[in-house]
């Protein structure tokens, strides 16, 4: 009786390499998978300040089966000493990108502290007091600079009110100089031209009498008088000390006392 061949059998026999090359295939893929998912595993990187309390928590991107360094990656928390929440914002691979939020010490949101897009600081930027009244606003101009502003910058007073009024250019003091007292009134002003003193600056005391009135020079004071060194009131003219006026007193925020010579006050009001 005649058998019939296993045709199938022969075949096996004859392509062998089949089976070899899907595996190889299927293994490369499933390689190329976990690699992936492994490189997009976020892990939770903890900071701490020396004192053991949390300060900062922050997802990270950590491939551990292949070459490269650990990123910052996703939502970041930001803690002060005593376990509240300072602040909080966004990274995406290493860079901080999107808005920043900042809160006080009872935990209630103060505001935007400033936008980033893929690193780069964007538009206005705030910082607040602990007691959570406005410390300072600024527009910066690059993310690297040390002294980083661009434009209108405001100081504040702890209790809120406006201390100085001052504008920058690419980093460097450009525009007019304004200085106030708690009460609102100014009791300086002074012109800056590319970070050095130049054109009118003034001082008022507390009842808004000018006290000196000057022209600066590229720097150097010029024609009329000048309070320099934290103490003595002098006069100049085109340039050259003439003499020596009196003294004023500076309690650190602002003027309280005029010269010492009555002769030289000058009754001008603060505009």
């Amino acid at each position: 009786m005649a058998t019939t061949p296993n045709t199938n059998a022969a075949t096996s026999k004859e392509r062998p390499w089949q089976f070899s090359l899907r595996t190889l295939v299927l293994v490369v893929l499933g390689l190329g998978l976990l690699g992936w998912i492994v490189y997009e595993w976020r892990l939770v990187h903890r900071g701490y300040y020396s004192n053991g309390a949390l300060h900062l928590k922050v997802g990270v991107k950590r491939p551990l089966f292949l070459f490269g360094e650990a990123q910052y990656h996703g939502k970041a928390t930001y803690y002060r000493k005593d376990g509240t929440l300072m602040g909080m914002c966004q990274y995406l691979n290493g860079e901080r990108h999107g808005q920043s939020y900042a809160y006080d010490n009872s935990g209630e949101l103060l505001g935007v502290a400033g936008t980033y897009d893929h690193g780069e600081q964007k538009g206005l930027f705030q910082e607040w007091f602990p007691n959570g009244n406005l410390r300072r606003t600024w527009y910066p101009f690059s993310p690297h600079a040390e002294t980083n502003m661009d434009g209108k910058e405001q100081l504040f007073f702890e209790t809120g009110e406006l201390s100085e009024v001052r504008f920058w250019k690419r980093g460097v003091l450009h525009g007019r100089r304004i200085n106030y007292r708690p009460n609102g009134h100014e009791f300086r002003i002074m012109d800056v031209v590319n970070g050095k003193k130049h054109g009118q600056e003034r001082y008022w005391d507390i009842k808004g009498e000018l006290l000196t009135d000057g022209e600066w020079v590229s720097g150097k004071p010029w024609h009329g008088t000048f309070f320099l060194d934290g103490e003595n009131v002098v006069e100049y003219r085109g340039g050259e000390l003439v003499r020596k006026v009196g003294r004023m007193k500076w309690d650190g925020k602002s003027m309280t006392a005029k010269p010492s010579d009555e002769k030289n006050k000058q009754p001008a009001k603060a505009p």
